[in-house]
């Protein structure tokens, strides 16, 4: 009798402990699935693309792979503008709008964002400010009110605020702009929700790096895609979800 006693207080202490170990697993699982970090690349066709394209997502994409980033593409668009992209096997989820301006996006964005509900936005726009001749500190406006409804939703989002890619033609006004994002985005940044530049301007060249005055060439994608990525990884470090294997990175 003593010795079943004993069996049933072994069984018994097993079963606790497998009871622990499910239990551990399982919040192990759920906080390894609240750990991927959902990026918003938010913009107009620089960050759509058109068919045919790779777009600067891709080769992003591909980075942030390789580096053993665990991160989700999120928007509420698909893919590229008006046709397929050059390339399928990526996240093809954005928020690009082709054409479309800061004022244009500003009346959508907290749709947006309660879907897509981002950790992270890759905030490109004002192109088509610029084409439309809107003055700039109207654009500057603009964006401002476009952080401030990103964390309407998202009080701790971290956007990555871009310098736009030279446009042929508009060379002096991108100018104009491009001098005024930095200064904005010290002002709007502030501890849980930072806002960093990226700038997608310097050593763009025209002429290798622009197919037709305005859309990147497979260099222009990688030159963006590797602006992005520089500063995505220490924002991945303050989501505390750094990248594993940064050094193994793919090369462009």
């Amino acid at each position: 009798m003593k010795r079943l006693l004993n069996m049933v207080k072994m069984a018994s202490r097993w079963r606790y402990a497998f009871s622990l170990i499910v239990v551990a697993g399982s919040l192990a699982a759920a906080s390894d699935a609240k750990a991927v970090v959902r990026i918003m690349p938010l913009g107009d066709s620089i960050t759509a693309s058109m068919d045919g394209q790779a777009s600067y997502r891709y080769w992003l994409w591909k980075k942030l792979s390789t580096a053993g980033a665990s991160v989700d593409f999120v928007g509420s668009q698909q893919g590229v503008s008006f046709g397929s992209p050059r390339f399928a096997d990526f996240d093809q989820n954005h928020e690009g709008h082709t054409g479309w301006t800061t004022s244009q996006v500003i009346p959508n964005v907290t749709r947006w964002t309660r879907a897509s509900r981002p950790d992270l936005v890759l905030l490109d726009l004002g192109a088509n400010d610029v084409v439309q001749g809107r003055p700039s500190k109207n654009t500057i406006m603009q964006l401002k009110m476009i952080v401030m409804l990103l964390r309407s939703v998202n009080p701790n989002v971290k956007v990555l605020l871009a310098k736009l890619t030279p446009m042929a033609g508009y060379e002096t006004q991108v100018a104009e702009l491009n001098s005024q994002i930095g200064p904005l985005a010290t002002q709007l940044s502030r501890p849980g929700s930072q806002v960093m530049v990226v700038d997608l301007a310097s050593g763009f060249n025209l002429a290798a790096d622009v197919g037709d005055g305005v859309h990147p060439t497979e260099a222009g994608e990688k030159l963006i895609a590797n602006r992005f990525y520089r500063l995505i990884l220490p924002m991945l470090v303050l989501l505390h979800q750094p990248a594993k294997h940064p050094a193994l990175s793919v090369q462009y």
